[in-house]
């Protein structure tokens, strides 16, 4: 070969990288294997939803100060103290049977049988319980501290609780808050102390002032130097326990600096065959060439110099650990690395992290290198040489294990990528401490770096539990969607924890998603570990009630104290209890009455108590009031054919919900339509192997996935979801086919199934038909779902028809001047004439000529035909800010209210009178008035008649305004507290009640098919982000009264249920005061079988209750004789 002679300067890049060779530092090795990075590893969720809503639409980002400004707004509200004579009463549904996220838990140091507990849900607020947890009641928190989000908490030994706020650690990342605008969830309040009382108030000095004190992550007391710590956003912060009105930061670390200079002698050749010289004899080509072979002849290090100081940390440097150890040692994580204060001296922390990226060691190599470059023939003749001597400094940051004998460090409890870190601290032995240690950064964001030990105070560390493999998956899991896809997941920097047994320093419990056991097996090697827990339902015999099963996202592990083998788990379904038998393990749970969980949806069938959800980490739940304490609720999103005990876990999204249900008791039951959506994590797409909605007919034991479109695929985090019904429609343009079972005469009145889930309605023969004739028939029932995407509106009226997939129509889309957009909110009008769609950038879209559009003729837009118009109606002039939701008022389509996010704006609301003029001529005004500047979630025109009263969920409570156009508004949110309300819905669709009664041919014995009314109507329905689902059952009706053509009934004064009854019959009846007012019972031949004098009872409404037994088997006519009117009801009695 034939190689050219390079030029001087080439020799100088030579020697540069001659250096790197020479310090080929600890990095390369580490970074030499290739860690393959698993599919699935998107961990959006609902963070792209919540920080939507949330921050400030224009800088994308959200100002402590706005939120500040808020609270003091809303604190300054209360304390005005006015509210209406028609303040809303609100009844909490639960769910009590399913906890939400808990990132603390503290044992009473004051109850000697250790059996009462504190626990902080993230935005429930503070609950207690005495009997460890079987059941919990809400703690007292008092008129200023409202709902806390508690992120930790820890008890002082007089028995004073504190409990700090403000959750952070990714927390946007695996819920809907990012969107929001927040580094972490809910924006905290400051750290809060209890009077003895359970009474918390807020520390002087500790509310939020722009980002100081926004999030606490942890909290310690040090009982040897009399001290409590602070782990917060912006660092560390200290104070004493008898003045904690006066907090410091004066935290600082020490750093270390090595100065070594060095003498590097090289000698670096090249043999050759031949070469080729130009006219001045220079070398400009060289053949035969082997290349340069590089020696380092020498490398004397002449000096090294050590020094030490102390330097404060960088002012956003962020604390997210802390421990006060029983020695007197502080232990906390600065930004995501291991600090050590030995003797507890806060200016003397010493970084444990040691890692090539350490940034308190720094190193200074002052480098004199003498180099020699020779050519030579292959038998060894010198062709040519020269010798070079410079001199370079280098500055850089250095692994300790390159460094001279006397400071290496015996490992380090981080690695070159580490991200959240979790300490633990031994109670039996303080010398022992634990650090379980995720990855930072991608690929495997979130996955197991390693768990760490160090036995003598943090000096010395070692590996006890490596990361880099799937297999030992402390901070993540696998999940497999319904066609056995796996996908690997990682969410350590979410959740994180770690604790040591008791009794056992060599003994640890870690986990994230699940929950790992680790103990000593070798004197100096690896732990032994394995999987205790699982949180897919589907992989234990008795899926949420198995021994083995615990939900997922674990934040922390609290001992019992004296009981070394029993402790509690705080997760995102709430609170477990664990007992620890020799290497086994069992768990359950224990969250009775612990309502935190997290909802962001709501809808409502006929039932008193009876909703369907999407939440946080819980899935979509039902809940229908007829469980033992009539508010536990189970997870419709699981496999098909499986007991409610096999939810498949996830975030439950949209949902609508019908009205039209059956009941052949004894015999079977039809229950109500339902619509529900989940978020696609921890898949990374929406595919046909990962489907995000479903239709059900059974409250999800069986479901349909692909009773939509091929065109609707919809991966946003809430998919608005709408679902219009009527029971009664004249201008109906279906048909349903009734076939003759008999001769029958035109004028027969005759009973006909509608299209729309077999409903029955009566009608009348127009003709003539002889046995088998048939006749389409006019359907009444109407229903009309709509689902919406980015720039399309679809619907179709055959979503409740379950023997055959729905036909959609596009009814609106951006290429045919349509709805342009991503659309988040969407309500209807009364007459279904009227679709007003909300987007996420504040467009406000009208599709109008509904009613009519029956067919893809009138209702598609791509038919030359379709009827159907959109506009888009400015509700502000350069309006950006999220339309979190349109209410079209139920009484009057012109009247349109729209709510608004996203903080640091200075108007949420509008309002409208003239919504159906001409688009140009449609006026919204601003109703904001004295309502605190914060974004409202949700908003509902009540439907009562006399008023227009309208009522919003904000992000801090409920608030109402007895007449919307005024502006005024006060906090109605009584019980459920200042917390934010995602949704808000009311039972606006009223059916009356609907039987059919048959005889079997053989025994004569009747049976019946019931078509229940609608129990609820006018009835409001909130979903709060912590407290579960409430209700206000108000005492109107909320629209005309209307009469049940079925039965004669009134729904105002007379009201019997349940119907048909198994047991006691409960007659609600409003009493006016006359003196003659009684109810009778008649049976079908018209005797009088029970009669009640009512002359005595006071005004308004009243319930008498005809036990069980007093009725026998049958039909029967309940009639109220008020004094003036005449009332009746028929009822069934089942027994």
């Amino acid at each position: 070969m034939k190689q050219r002679l390079l030029p001087f300067g080439f020799l100088l890049l030579l020697i540069a990288g001659l250096s790197s060779f020479v310090f080929l530092s600890a990095d390369a090795q580490k970074n030499g294997k290739d860690i393959r990075q698993e599919h699935g590893q998107s961990f959006k969720t609902g963070g792209d939803y919540l920080a939507l809503m949330r921050n400030n639409q224009h800088t994308g980002l959200l100002n402590p100060q706005d939120v500040s400004q808020a609270r003091k707004q809303v604190m300054a509200q209360s304390t005005v103290g006015y509210k209406s004579s028609d303040a809303l009463d609100w009844v909490s549904l639960g769910p009590d049977n399913i906890g939400g996220r808990t990132r603390a838990l503290i044992f009473d140091n004051r109850d000697a049988t250790a059996k009462t507990m504190y626990a902080g849900s993230v935005s429930g607020g503070i609950y207690k319980t005495t009997n460890l947890g079987n059941t919990w009641v809400k703690v007292n928190t008092g008129g200023s501290a409202g709902v806390l989000n508690v992120s930790c908490m820890v008890q002082a030994s007089d028995g004073t609780i504190y409990a700090g706020t403000g959750e952070g650690f990714s927390t946007q990342n695996y819920t809907g808050l990012g969107l929001y605008g927040y580094d972490g969830g809910f924006l905290g309040k400051g750290l809060f102390k209890s009077d003895g009382n359970d009474n918390f108030s807020l520390i002087d000095g500790t509310a939020p002032n722009g980002m100081e004190w926004a999030y606490i992550n942890k909290i310690a007391i040090d009982n040897a130097g009399g001290r409590m710590f602070a782990a917060t956003n912006t660092g560390l912060k200290y104070a004493s326990m008898s003045d904690l009105g006066s907090w410091s930061s004066d935290i600082k670390y020490v750093v270390d600096s090595t100065m070594i200079t060095r003498n590097i002698v090289v000698d670096s050749v090249v043999y050759c065959d031949s070469v080729h010289l130009d006219e001045n004899n220079n070398i400009i080509e060289i053949f035969g060439s082997s290349g340069w072979q590089v020696e380092i002849m020498s490398d004397d290090t002449t000096n090294i110099a050590r020094s030490e100081y102390a330097v404060s940390p960088e002012s956003d440097m962020p604390c997210y650990d802390v421990k006060a150890n029983a020695n007197g040692s502080l232990i906390a994580n600065f930004n995501n690395r291991v600090y050590v204060a030995a003797n507890g001296n806060v200016t003397n922390f010493r970084n444990v992290s040691i890692a090539g990226s350490n940034p308190d060691s720094y190193r200074k190599d002052i480098l004199t290198w003498n180099s020699t470059y020779s050519i030579r023939y292959k038998n060894g003749g010198l062709i040519h040489s020269e010798q070079h001597v410079t001199e370079e400094t280098i500055n850089w940051h250095i692994d300790y294990y390159y460094l001279a004998d006397d400071s290496k460090i015996a490992g380090h409890p981080s690695g070159v990528d580490g991200g959240r870190t979790e300490i633990a601290v031994s109670p039996s032995d303080p010398n022992i401490i634990y650090v379980h240690v995720s990855k930072g950064n991608s690929p495997r964001k979130g996955s197991l770096v390693g768990v760490y030990v160090s036995e003598n105070n943090g000096v010395s560390w070692r590996t006890v539990i490596p990361g880099g493999s799937n297999i030992v998956n402390t901070l993540g899991s696998q999940v497999f969607s319904p066609t056995g896809t796996a996908t690997t997941y990682y969410q350590g920097d979410y959740s994180n924890a770690i604790s040591v047994f008791p009794g056992n320093p060599e003994k640890i419990i870690c986990g994230g998603v699940n929950l790992w056991y680790g103990f000593k097996s070798t004197t100096n090697g690896f732990y032994q570990v394995g999987q205790k827990s699982f949180s897919t339902a589907t992989s234990v015999l008795n899926g949420i009630y198995d021994a083995l099963y615990v939900h997922d996202s674990h934040h922390a592990y609290v001992f019992r104290p004296g009981y070394n083998n029993e402790f509690y788990a705080c997760t995102d379904g709430g609170i477990y209890q664990g007992i620890v038998s020799g290497q086994n393990f069992s768990f359950k749970a224990v969250n009775r009455n612990y309502v935190t969980t997290q909802f962001y949806s709501v809808e409502v069938t006929t039932g008193v108590k009876e909703y369907v959800g999407g939440t946080q980490d819980n899935g979509t739940l039902y809940g229908d009031g007829t469980s033992g304490t009539g508010r536990e609720a189970v997870d419709i999103w699981r496999i098909a054919n499986l007991d409610p005990k096999y939810p498949t876990g996830t975030d439950g999204g949209a949902v609508a919900f019908s009205n039209l249900r059956m009941k052949k008791p004894g015999i079977e039951e039809n229950d109500p339509p339902v619509f529900y959506s989940r978020n696609k994590f921890p898949f990374t797409s929406v595919t046909d192997d990962n489907p995000i909605m479903r239709r059900s007919g059974t409250l999800g034991y069986d479901f349909a996935e692909s009773y939509l479109s091929g065109d609707i695929s919809n991966d946003n985090f809430i998919i608005p979801t709408l679902l219009w019904e009527d029971y009664n429609n004249p201008m109906s343009q279906r048909t349903t086919e009734y076939i003759a079972s008999t001769d029958l005469a035109a004028g027969t009145r005759i009973t006909v199934r509608s299209n729309n889930y077999k409903q029955p309605f009566d009608y009348v023969l127009p003709v003539d038909l002889m046995e088998d004739d048939t006749l389409d028939v006019p359907d009444p029932y109407t229903t009309r779902l709509f689902i919406a995407q980015t720039d399309e509106i679809y619907m179709t009226l055959e979503a409740l028809q379950f023997d055959a997939d729905p036909a959609w129509y596009l009814i609106s889309e951006s290429g045919s001047n349509g709805f342009e957009g991503t659309p988040i909110s969407m309500d209807i009008s009364a007459d279904g004439n009227y679709l007003f769609v909300g987007t996420t950038d504040g467009r406000l879209f009208r599709i109008s000529n509904i009613a009519q559009a029956y067919f893809e003729e009138t209702a598609d837009v791509n038919s030359s035909t379709c009827i159907i118009a959109t506009d888009e109606i400015t509700v502000a002039p350069d309006l950006s800010q999220v339309v979190t939701s349109v209410s079209v008022d139920q009484k009057d389509a012109n009247k349109v209210m729209v709510t608004l996010g996203n903080y640091g704006n200075t108007d949420y609301i509008y309002y409208t009178s003239n919504a159906l003029d001409d688009y140009p001529n449609v006026a919204f005004n601003s109703v904001q008035g004295n309502l605190p500047l914060m974004p409202v979630y949700c908003g509902l025109l009540e439907i009562d008649e006399t008023t227009d009263k309208a009522i919003v969920g904000t992000e801090m409570g409920i608030w109402t305004s007895d007449n919307v156009v005024t502006g005024e508004w006060y906090y109605d949110g009584g019980d459920i507290g200042k917390l934010p309300v995602m949704d808000i819905t009311q039972q606006r669709y009223f059916r009356p009640e609907y039987y059919i009664s048959y005889k079997d041919p053989v025994t004569n014995e009747v049976f019946y098919e019931i078509y229940p009314r609608t129990e609820n109507i006018g009835d409001i329905y909130v979903a709060t982000f912590g407290r579960g689902v409430y209700m206000t059952d108000l005492d109107y009706v909320g629209i005309d009264d209307q009469p049940d053509d079925a039965t004669g009934l009134s729904v105002e004064a007379l009201h019997v249920y349940p119907n048909p009854s198994m047991g006691d019959l409960n007659i609600n009846i409003t009493v006016e005061g006359a003196s003659n007012s009684f109810v009778e019972v008649y049976d079908l031949s018209g005797r009088s079988v029970y009669s009640h004098d009512c002359s005595n009872l006071g005004r308004g409404k009243q319930e008498i209750v005809i036990p069980a037994g007093s009725l026998t088997r049958g039909t029967y006519v309940v009639q109220y004789n008020n004094g003036n009117t005449l009332f009746s009801q028929k009822v069934i009695i089942l027994k």
